[in-house]
């Protein structure tokens, strides 16, 4: 049985998600080819992980790691994820289904779309459902 879940995100821009990675505590660890998590053996273009953990292949209590997935049909890339038991400390930091790293991913690609087209982040809020509020100014 699989507890891998698919996140429903298209990443385009691997160093925005590697900023939003660092921003939530985790490492993103570029060219790494597979993932740990309850399924064995599974395959990755990068993956994600909590830092300084080496991950034994055999330690089943291992922090698990995010798969980043390359689409071949958009060349984006989406994120494999399994939370079973938490994923053993890796929920703790992307949140559920990785949310955090969503979250965090669609800030930094807003950040650094509107600050192109001029604009300079002037404040940010995170509310209470967990929504995170970003102020510009022109």
């Amino acid at each position: 049985m699989s507890h891998v879940a698919k996140v429903n995100i298209e990443i385009k821009d691997l160093d925005a998600l590697r900023v939003a990675c660092r921003k939530v505590g985790l490492e993103f660890v570029e060219g790494q080819k597979t993932y740990h998590s309850y399924q064995r053996g599974l395959t990755c273009d990068h993956a994600i992980r909590v830092p300084q953990v080496d991950v034994e292949r055999g330690n089943s209590n291992a922090p698990y790691e995010i798969g980043v997935i390359r689409v071949k049909s958009t060349g984006a890339y989406t994120l494999l994820v399994d939370d079973f038991a938490g994923g053993f400390g890796l929920t703790a930091l992307s949140g559920l289904r990785a949310v955090n790293v969503v979250r965090a991913y669609a800030t930094e690609v807003a950040t650094k779309t509107l600050t192109r087209g001029g604009y300079l982040l002037t404040g940010t809020r995170t509310k209470q459902d967990g929504t995170i509020e970003l102020t510009f100014n022109r």
